[in-house]
């Protein structure tokens, strides 16, 4: 006869949200932490290939939604989500979307303060003095010593003419100071 578990958490949908849940729980070495996902533990050949991703929707790793019938159509929509491990980012081709300002905006005003600095590990490397700024005004990545982001991902916006003059002129920058400070 099994014993019973007991666990601290338990969180269901092994997705995005969960995943990072459950991880965060469990850096507390002392907390159990339960992940479920619904699916197999088998996942299709295409699931870890980017460009495969076509081939995803209406497998068993897609829970086979439909929309309601669209307003000019009336026909549904196949509206991947994914089930399994992963859940919907496994089966979206790696594309991350971040919701519009206003939205976070006003979950802040709701009292949900600071959710938009968690964008900072995964974000551009966005160039300011401000705390979501991932590098400071020499480049330097922000809690990583010696390390600093030669790229246009510092830029607020690109230029769109030249686009490459934007990463000669950050390039250039780096130098400088690397040059004169060293890394």
């Amino acid at each position: 006869m099994s014993q019973a578990v007991e666990y601290d958490y338990v969180v269901v949908g092994a997705g995005t949200a969960g995943s990072v849940l459950a991880a965060r729980l469990s850096e507390d070495g002392g907390a159990r932490v339960l992940l479920l996902e619904a699916g197999g533990s088998e996942v299709p050949e295409e699931m870890p290939v980017p460009p495969a991703w076509p081939r995803l929707p209406g497998t068993s790793s897609d829970w086979g939604d439909r929309t309601t019938g669209q307003a000019h159509t009336g026909t549904p929509v196949a509206l991947a989500r994914g089930r399994g491990p992963g859940g919907s980012s496994a089966i979206n081709a790696m594309v991350f979307t971040r919701g519009h300002r206003s939205s976070y905006d006003a979950w802040a005003a709701g009292g949900a303060k600071g959710l938009a600095s968690y964008f900072h590990p995964v974000g551009t490397c966005r160039l300011g003095t401000d705390e979501g700024a991932v590098v400071d005004e020499e480049l330097r990545v922000r809690g990583i010593e010696g390390l600093r982001v030669a790229d246009a991902s510092v830029m607020p916006s690109i230029v769109s003419g030249n686009t490459n003059a934007t990463v000669y002129a950050v390039a250039e920058r780096a130098a400088e100071f690397v040059s004169r400070k060293g890394a």
